[in-house]
């Protein structure tokens, strides 16, 4: 099976890395370029520092490596059309892939989400997760549609979000389980014996992409809001803040 793996962050990483170690046939890895992240800030930019390269991991494997500023590019639909893959893994990718790209491969395009879709669909699912309250998360695998986690649902995996939990001990844990839920869905996938259901996103929530700024406290919501705040937006991410006479 020709694979084209388009990856970002941990999970992006280890999935990655298990299709490596496994020798399977990827033909192409698209990871993050720098450039990227300077639409939105060089602090934002800074704060993804503590992942694992995808793309230093792929070089290291001798596998094709680009670093898009779009992917969506007639340059890239052109590349990934020549190589005719048979199955995208989008894995963490932060860049909307069009639906020119999302035809191409005959097995379909398949994305790995960190929540429990149809719930917390889009940007930030782990700092939202905890910023709710919320006890359980997980992670979905999932087909993909032209709207953003909205295509149907392969498999999910449960992951329990503890009272002292952060952001990154959540998302330590989370990992753990969303790459256990992609070696136990890989092989079935190869096998064309995997399951698909639909993903009822009228019952979910979409949320929006988090800034540096979105981080300051509301003194007027109640102790276990602020405490749910502070926890979610802690290191490595900017963190949340507050403002003192006039001092940040």
């Amino acid at each position: 099976m020709k694979i084209i793996f388009m990856g970002n962050q941990t999970i992006g990483y280890n999935c990655l890395k298990y299709l490596i170690e496994n020798k399977e046939n990827v033909q192409a890895v698209f990871a993050i370029c720098d450039s990227y992240w300077k639409k939105f800030s060089n602090k934002e930019k800074s704060n993804y520092n503590w992942y694992p390269s995808v793309g230093e991991l792929s070089t290291k494997s001798n596998i094709p490596t680009y670093y898009p500023e779009n992917i969506n590019s007639h340059y890239y639909v052109d590349l990934i059309n020549n190589l005719n893959p048979d199955i995208i893994f989008s894995i963490s990718w932060e860049q909307m892939i069009g639906v020119d790209i999302l035809k191409i491969p005959n097995q379909g395009a398949i994305n790995m989400h960190g929540s429990l879709l149809p719930k917390n669909r889009g940007h930030a699912p782990i700092n939202w997760a905890i910023i709710r309250g919320e006890k359980i998360t997980g992670f979905t695998m999932h087909y993909m549609s032209e709207k953003a986690d909205a295509g149907d649902i392969i498999a999910q995996k449960e992951c329990q979000i503890y009272f002292e939990d952060t952001a990154i001990t959540l998302s330590e844990r989370l990992m753990e389980a969303g790459l256990n839920l992609f070696a136990e869905q890989f092989p079935l996938i190869k096998q064309g014996k995997s399951q698909r259901f639909f993903n009822k996103i009228e019952q979910g929530n979409y949320n929006k992409r988090r800034r540096p700024e979105d981080g300051q406290i509301n003194w007027n919501r109640s102790a276990l809001d602020i405490y749910n705040w502070i926890r979610a937006l802690t290191r490595p991410y900017p963190g949340a803040f507050t403002y003192w006479n006039s001092q940040k």
